[in-house]
């Protein structure tokens, strides 16, 4: 294949044989060569004389119509940038000044409608992946991941200058992956030989509570239920696996496999006698009293449960859940150990992963697919502040602001701590939009300067001091429109706080036109001392 590139003509073997065209550097790379003239070259002003110019017409008219629309944009974005951040800080504000403490995390009807701090234990539901056969108690959310063996394709450019030219040489590199989803090959420079498969017959797949409840009778909205993040890695077990976790087993592996609390608290069941045989004597007497003695425990224990909704907390635990006063210690989530029952006809479960043939565990093909899991487990301690709604369900509070106040945070946390983390974030967020709001404005200014750079450098065909010259003026417009763009910022911002915060905005104006005027007259009055000095002097 033959192509003219800046005036170049490249291709076949000979292109080839000089560096130009497509030569192969393995089985699976390739580079391609092009080359482009140098802006100021020979090439670039033969084009320029052709055409009259119109290249740099074009390009002018560019960087204008971009310059202003980036210019212009920077106004309503600072403008929105100040107000919401003061919308934001009265919000938090007002939560932090109308907030109801949950104590023991129990819901009652006296506290619906307020913003309501609760500190809890989170709690699912049994999710279940039909498909292959995977399920786990107590889950908010499980997730399935397919990841496919397939191509994919890495594109590195290189610039090398020669003479008025430069050549660019792009390098098409293809590996074989383990990768999620699927890409598509007919998209690759070079489809042939780098051929992938179709979409897969198990695609990834999430399976989410209906309902999640954290502490005593709340219940989380969608909302916040999407902020909770401290997911869990899942081990698949074949279903011939003894040591395959599933039910209360699953549960306690997630608190790193040691039978803790709730493993103490199962019911224990007293096993019948095999063949339906009856024990007398003292054998069926003591194990009449021993069953009594479990579930009389058990039914103490229950009493001291309440349940209202989804969440459930001990009365025992109710100091730990009431010392909102400072942060507790997240403790990590051990891994999750999940029977596989049912895999499809040709997966196998090998190192904790579903492949669609034994082989593909050790050598994959392209086309091979593997499933893995990863899970939000419930039982997790969480510190939220939200509003009390209708059935306990906590939703987002809407401040005077207008703004939604709904908060989530891993482990134990007061209030004060989590209104004063936002408060943080909101700060930092303001001033990165201010960032931006700034650079668009200064590069919106430089774009609309681009004529007069366009027309200084004309200056560098002067001998010896053409460049010289141009050189500084471009130093003078890039400064001025520097300054420009600081100042347009600064105006933009400070009539945003006299519109939302005048009294705040009128006080700091006139602290500053304070401080200016006592300097002068600072000034003045040393001036004047120095006068009056002179003229005694005069007359002594």
């Amino acid at each position: 294949m033959s192509s003219r590139i800046a005036g170049k003509y490249t291709g076949g073997a000979a292109a080839a044989a000089s560096g130009g065209g497509v030569s192969r550097r393995g089985p699976d790379s390739f580079t391609e060569v092009r080359y482009v003239p140098n802006r100021g070259g020979s090439g670039s002003r033969r084009a320029s004389s052709s055409t009259g110019g119109g290249g740099g017409g074009s390009n002018l008219c560019c960087a204008l119509v971009f310059g202003v629309i980036l210019f212009t944009s920077a106004f309503p974005v600072l403008w929105w940038n100040e107000g919401n951040a003061v919308a934001v800080y009265d919000a938090l504000k007002e939560a932090k000044d109308s907030v109801v403490q949950i104590k023991g995390g129990v819901a009652t009807p006296s506290t619906k409608g307020s913003l309501v701090h609760v500190v809890g234990k989170t709690s699912g539901e049994r999710l279940r992946d039909g498909d292959f056969g995977v399920a786990m108690n107590d889950a908010i959310r499980l997730d399935r991941v397919m990841e496919s063996y397939q191509w994919k394709e890495t594109k590195s450019e290189r610039r090398v200058e020669e003479g008025d030219e430069t050549r660019v040489e792009t390098t098409y590199t293809y590996d074989l992956a383990w990768i999620r989803g699927t890409i598509d090959s007919s998209k690759f420079r070079r489809p042939n030989g780098h051929r992938n498969a179709g979409a897969p017959e198990y695609d990834a797949k999430s399976i989410a509570a209906r309902e999640v409840g954290v502490g005593d009778g709340f219940v989380l909205s969608e909302s916040l239920v999407n902020k909770l993040t401290r997911r869990q890695t899942v081990r698949l077990t074949p279903p011939n696996d003894d040591d395959g976790g599933d039910g209360d087993d699953e549960f306690e592996s997630r608190r790193g496999g040691a039978p803790g609390r709730y493993g103490a608290k199962r019911k224990k069941k007293r096993p019948k006698p095999l063949g339906g045989a009856v024990r007398d004597g003292a054998d069926a007497d003591a194990d009449a009293d021993a069953e009594d003695d479990v579930n009389a425990a058990d039914d103490d224990a229950a009493g001291r449960k309440r349940r209202r909704g989804k969440g459930i907390v001990d009365d025992d635990d109710d100091d730990e859940f009431d010392a909102a006063t400072s942060s507790g210690a997240v403790a990590p989530l051990g891994e999750a150990r999940l029977v596989a029952s049912s895999p499809p006809p040709g997966y196998a479960v090998l190192d904790g992963l579903a492949y669609s043939r034994a082989a593909a565990a050790s050598n994959p093909k392209v086309g091979d697919r593997r499933v893995r899991y990863a899970a939000l487990p419930g039982g997790q301690v969480v510190s939220v502040l939200a509003k009390q709604g209708k059935g306990g369900a906590l939703v987002p509070f809407v401040a005077k602001s207008g703004k939604e106040i709904a908060l989530v945070r891993d482990g134990r946390a007061s209030y004060v701590e989590m209104i004063e983390r936002a408060t943080r974030a909101n700060a930092t967020r303001t001033w990165l939009v201010r960032a931006g709001g700034f650079l668009l404005m200064f590069f919106g200014v430089v774009l609309l300067t681009a004529p007069v750079r366009y027309a200084v450098g004309a200056l560098r065909w002067i001998p010896l001091l053409g460049g010289f010259a141009a050189s500084v003026i471009n130093l003078g417009v890039f400064l001025a429109a520097l300054a420009v763009a600081i100042a347009l910022s600064l105006v933009v911002i400070g009539a945003s706080w006299i519109t939302h915060r005048p009294v705040i905005a009128i006080a700091m104006l006139a602290s500053s036109v304070g401080v200016g005027w006592a300097a002068r007259r600072a000034g003045d009055a040393s001036r004047g001392g120095g006068d009056r000095t002179t003229t005694t002097t005069h007359l002594d």
